[in-house]
């Protein structure tokens, strides 16, 4: 087991009202799954990633990553477990737009105090792995949508972290290099690593081997990715059915 939420919920105030971003929630996420969040525009599916993240922590309820209890860590603590175990990949890359592609893959390793001479090298072979090595010395001004994502998840990976969370990865892309990206995740899943992605798109969803639907801050549903295939097709068929009655 990698990550385990126990009945864990998210409360936010606003104003003088209490807002419920996601409702008591349990799941676990074992260690080389790829696991899709499924779910439309404030369904709490970026909240649940947040908290499976370490970058939020739930109002009730209980969180272990990596066996370890969440609500135990400090929040340095809490850094620096995410630093080594996790890469993040955003929907807006958030490169340092003055900054080199490399040095904006190399951050990580500087913010847990590698070497310069490592960091280069860890960050040449993690860009080397997404085709870019090209780019070294480019801006990401300079880069393509595509490009800059690849770079992101240059960054995401040169720490070498058991887990990537890529919250809408492909959503700001055209979608032929939406498809690169994606197949550069499952590619990255196919040597070990554990792959949650969080999207509003179905097909996207599909190529994952489990999808976890949320709705209205609750999980409606789990299942591997060949059932939901299989429920949406015999769905098709029954409305196929209906309109041809």
């Amino acid at each position: 087991m990698l990550l385990e939420a126990r009945r864990i919920s998210k409360q936010y105030r606003s104003d003088s009202t209490a807002v419920t971003a996601l409702h008591p929630t349990s799941l676990r996420i074992d260690n080389g799954e790829f696991v899709a969040i499924l779910g439309p525009s404030g369904s709490g599916k970026s909240t649940l990633m947040s908290i499976l993240g370490l970058l939020d922590r739930p109002s009730s309820g209980e969180f272990f990553i990596d066996g370890r209890d969440s609500a135990t860590l400090s929040d340095d603590q809490a850094a620096g477990l995410r630093n080594r175990l996790i890469g993040f990949v955003f929907q807006s890359y958030h490169l340092l737009p003055r900054q080199s592609i490399l040095h904006n893959v190399e951050l990580p390793l500087l913010y847990s105090g590698v070497g310069r001479a490592e960091r280069r090298e860890r960050a040449t072979q993690a860009l080397t792995a997404v085709k870019l090595p090209h780019r070294i010395d480019h801006l990401p001004s300079q880069l393509s949508g595509g490009e800059q994502q690849r770079a992101a998840i240059a960054r995401a990976i040169v720490t070498k972290p058991a887990i990537i969370l890529a919250d809408e990865p492909t959503g700001a892309l055209d979608s032929a290099t939406g498809w690169e990206i994606l197949q550069l995740l499952i590619a990255l899943n196919r040597v070990g690593r554990t792959i949650v992605l969080v999207t509003h798109d179905v097909d996207i969803a599909h190529q994952a081997s489990r999808i976890i639907s949320i709705r209205d801050g609750t999980i409606v549903s789990d299942q591997s990715a060949a059932a939901a295939r299989a429920a949406a097709a015999a769905a098709e068929t029954m409305e196929q059915c209906d309109a041809a009655a």
